[in-house]
C-alpha cells in the first residue's frame, strides 16, 4: 500500500460492480439485485457498490442494467414505460442451473434507506442510464427527470458525501452540477479525452476500462486534481495490472480477490 501514489493517500477503494459482481462460479446472484448489493457491503466489506439506475414510468429510480426487461427478467418492454410497483414484481431470469426466481427488481430507495442507517456509509456509484430506444421522443426530458430525482435522493438520505453520479455525457453531468454543485460527478469513456473536460467543468473524477488506460494517464489526471476509477478486469493478473496504475477506485467483479491482492 505504501507504494501506491494516488489522491486517496495510498488507499484504493474497492467498489463492487453491480453489487457483488457479474454472475460467476463465486457469485451466484444477478447484478443490481438486493442480495447482490447487500452481500457486497454487509458480507464482503466492500467500500462501496456501483449500480445501474433507470427511471420508471412514474419517475422512480430502478436498479437495472440492460436496455429491455426481457433480456434479464421474465417481464418485457422498457423500464420507462412501466410503474415502479409493477416493476417490483419482475423476477430475474434463471441462469443455467442458477434459480433467481426469488430476486426481483428494486428501487434505489431500498438500498439507500438501508445504507443510510449505517454509522459508516458505503459509497454508492450510480451508473445513470437513459435508454435511447425507450426514450426517443423525450430523451432530454427523461434525463432532466432523472437528474431531479437523483438530487431528491441525495437530499432525502443526506448522501452528499457518499453518493457518486456517473455518466458518459458531460452535458448530463453539467445539468446535474447546476442543480447540485456539491455532488461528486464522474465522466466515463475515453480516459485521455475526458481528463481536460473533467478539469474544465470541475468534475470529481474520470472512469475507464483498465485495458485502455495507462499509468501515465492516471498520473496526469492526479496532477489535475481528478480522481481515477478503473473497471473491466476479472483475473488476478488484471487486478494486479490495475493496482499498479495507482487508481483511486477499483470497480471489481471479484471483491474478495481484489481485497486479498491489495493486502499482500
Amino acid at each position: 500500500m505504501s507504494e501506491i501514489k494516488n489522491l486517496n493517500n495510498g488507499i484504493i477503494y474497492i467498489i463492487g460492480h453491480g453489487g457483488a459482481g457479474f454472475i460467476s462460479l463465486d457469485n451466484k446472484l444477478p447484478i443490481n439485485s438486493f442480495k447482490s448489493v447487500t452481500k457486497a457491503i454487509e458480507k464482503q466489506n466492500a467500500d462501496g457498490v456501483e449500480v445501474d439506475v433507470q427511471l420508471s414510468g412514474d419517475n422512480k429510480l430502478m436498479l437495472y442494467h440492460d436496455d429491455l426487461l426481457e433480456t434479464s427478467t421474465y417481464c418485457s418492454g422498457c423500464i420507462s414505460a412501466i410503474s415502479a410497483e409493477e416493476l417490483g414484481e419482475c423476477h430475474y431470469k434463471s441462469y443455467g442451473t442458477l434459480n433467481f426466481s426469488k430476486e426481483k427488481l428494486i428501487t434505489l430507495d431500498v438500498i439507500m434507506s438501508r445504507f443510510s442507517k449505517r454509522k459508516v456509509k458505503p459509497l454508492v456509484f450510480l451508473d445513470t442510464k437513459t435508454i435511447q430506444i425507450c426514450n426517443e421522443n423525450n430523451y432530454s426530458e427523461s434525463e432532466t427527470n432523472m437528474i431531479e430525482k437523483i438530487d431528491f435522493i441525495i437530499k432525502e438520505y443526506n448522501a452528499q458525501t457518499w453518493l457518486h453520479v456517473m455518466s458518459s455525457s458531460y452535458e448530463f453531468l453539467q445539468e446535474m452540477q447546476q442543480l447540485n454543485p456539491e455532488v461528486k460527478l464522474w465522466l466515463d469513456g475515453d480516459f485521455e479525452t475526458n481528463i481536460p473536460i473533467a478539469k474544465t467543468h470541475n468534475f470529481y473524477g474520470v472512469s475507464g476500462n483498465n485495458s485502455k488506460v495507462s499509468a501515465e494517464q492516471i498520473s496526469f489526471a492526479h496532477d489535475n486534481g481528478i480522481y481515477a476509477l478503473l473497471f473491466g478486469f476479472k483475473s488476478q493478473n488484471g487486478i494486479v495490472s490495475a493496482i499498479k496504475k495507482n487508481p483511486d477506485y477499483l470497480q471489481t467483479d471479484n471483491i474478495i480477490l481484489t481485497q486479498q491482492i491489495l493486502l499482500q
